[in-house]
């Protein structure tokens, strides 16, 4: 009767093999405190602790525990210009302009419609004096950031002439930052058309989220050189400001 029941279990066997089923993979197990050779398919590892024989962790004498991994890749960002602000210089007598001086900033609200800069060609200035620049590029070079002017400053005003010689100084001397990244001030003066880098990030600097902002009357001046133009009382003179965020070279 056994060597019957034998034979139809040798038979069986036979057959799932005809078939194609393939048996199940069979490692040999560390000995008892020793480690195994472990691989993406079996676990007991040179870093893991085996306290029985066997493809198991086992209990006896003590905890069972096994060394997996945690993994992700990362993915690096953008060097963006996130934020400029709008420069609003209140009321400029003429005798300023005519003879010279300076005028500080009163906030960042300008005007919007019958002008000609904001909403003709500078689009992108907010209201609330924040300059911003977001980094996550990971291990970098840097970047600088410019400044320019439009040239002239320039009137819808009937009969009122253009104000050629004024220029722009800026000063944001603290930046809010990352804790971990040195300070980056904002600064420049005699600002005009030819522009003026304001702000630099060295080597693996300014990196993540810097902001700093611009709404009191030391964050910037406008001066004048003098002239001899005609001007009308009440006529706002705008002129555009760009701002230019450039990475630096690697």
């Amino acid at each position: 009767m056994l060597k019957k029941t034998w034979m139809i279990f040798g038979a069986s066997l036979l057959a799932l093999t005809s078939a194609g089923v393939t048996a199940q993979s069979v490692h040999a197990a560390a000995e008892a405190g020793s480690t195994g050779s472990g691989d993406a398919q079996y676990n007991l590892s040179a870093n893991t602790s085996v306290t029985s024989t066997g493809n198991y962790f086992s209990t006896t004498g003590g905890p069972a525990s096994g060394i997996s991994s945690a993994e992700f890749t990362i993915q690096g960002g953008q060097l963006r210009l996130i934020a400029v602000p709008d420069f609003n210089f209140s009321t400029v007598s003429i005798d300023k302009v005519v003879q010279g001086g300076t005028q500080s900033l009163l906030n960042n609200s300008v005007t919007t419609s019958g002008v000609t800069s904001k909403n003709t060609n500078a689009f992108d200035g907010n209201a609330g004096g924040l300059v911003q620049i977001n980094d996550f590029r990971g291990v970098t070079s840097g970047w600088t950031l410019s400044l320019k002017t439009g040239g002239d400053f320039t009137t819808t005003t009937d009969g009122s002439d253009t104000i050629t010689k004024a220029s722009l100084a800026i000063s944001a001397p603290t930046a809010t930052k990352p804790t971990s990244q040195a300070n980056i001030a904002l600064a420049g003066s005699d600002i005009t058309a030819t522009g003026a880098s304001i702000a630099t990030a060295g080597d693996d600097q300014g990196k993540g989220q810097f902001s700093w902002t611009m709404g009191s009357t030391e964050s910037a001046t406008v001066n004048f050189g003098g002239e001899n133009v005609t001007l009308k009382n009440n006529a706002v003179y705008q002129t555009p400001l760009t701002w230019t965020l450039t990475a630096a070279a690697s």
